[in-house]
Formats: structure tokens, sequence, C-alpha cells
């Protein structure tokens, strides 16, 4: 899943699959096409964000996409901040896996 958030605040979840990379010798891909329009940002990010453990199990896919709905527009950076913070919060044991973030956005 690689959910974007459009300018306006609301979250269109792209049902793709990632690899581990260099595991493999063959990578299959999965692509999508979605139309971004100025504002809205693409997210990605490891499985250490959606497996991350915490007393009300893990942080998954709909959490996330719940602090992306909730967090004002902003930057990039903004966004993997609220994210990576909403990972923190939520765990009550050390990270145990990667934890990766990237944010993209459209400017022109």
């Amino acid at each position: 899943m690689a959910p974007s958030r459009r300018a306006d605040g609301t979250v269109e979840v792209v049902a793709v699959r990632g690899v581990l990379l260099g595991a493999v010798r063959e990578i299959v891909r999965d692509e999508r096409a979605i139309d971004l329009r100025r504002g809205d940002s693409v997210v990605l990010y490891t499985d250490g964000v959606i497996e991350a453990r915490g007393s009300g199990g893990l942080f998954g896919e709909q959490r996330l996409v719940d602090v992306l709905a909730a967090a004002p527009s902003g930057s990039p950076g903004e966004l993997v901040d609220r994210v990576r913070a909403a990972v923190t919060a939520h765990q009550d044991v050390p990270q145990a896996d990667d934890l990766a973030i990237l944010a993209l956005q459209l400017t022109a």
C-alpha cells in the first residue's frame, strides 16, 4: 500500500506491493498510475511502520491512513515527522525493525 494524501487532506490508498531489495535475483514490480495535483503527496515506507507493535497490536495500514488524514497540510518532512511520532507513540517496546518513511509532494 502506498497512501497518497491529497492537498485537501483526503487520503487515497494505492494498492501496490513492495519487495525486499537485494533478496531475490528477479524482481516482479507492481505498478499503478495515480493522478497527482499540486500539493498532493505520496508516502512510501518500510514494513517497520505498519508492523510496529504496541499494546493495541500492530500499528497497521488503517492507523497510518488515519494519521495522514489528520495531519494538517504541510511539507513532506512534516508528514514524515507525524508518521514517525505516531509509530513511536504506539510502540511499547523498542523498535526491532527498520523504520524508513519517504514523502514526496508535487509542487508544480
